[in-house]
């Protein structure tokens, strides 16, 4: 997982191919939710969605070593994202 500016410190965007593939995943997921919940804008509460839900990742190992249950974690945060505005109609 990468942890750094959206922007670097010229102001250029990161190049996504820099990411490890398991943060590109965890990007790509985060769209998706935000495209299923109809919201129009991605969130970090998509970002942490996507990266509780990821296999092989370090969020959920982090999230039982401070004994927070997973999926208990993807359930409140799942309401938390279905309070976000969401668009009607189509957002692709």
């Amino acid at each position: 997982m990468v942890f750094a500016k959206p922007y670097s410190e010229e102001g250029a965007m990161i190049d996504p191919n820099r990411l490890t593939e398991m943060a590109r995943n965890a990007l790509t997921e985060g769209q998706a939710i935000a495209r299923r919940k109809k919201n129009n804008e991605v969130e970090t509460l998509h970002l942490l969605s996507a990266l509780i839900e990821q296999d092989g990742g370090i969020v959920q190992g982090l999230l039982q070593k401070l004994e927070i249950t997973p999926n208990a974690m993807a359930l409140s945060l799942d309401r938390v994202i279905d309070k976000l505005p969401s668009v009607s109609g189509s957002v692709d």
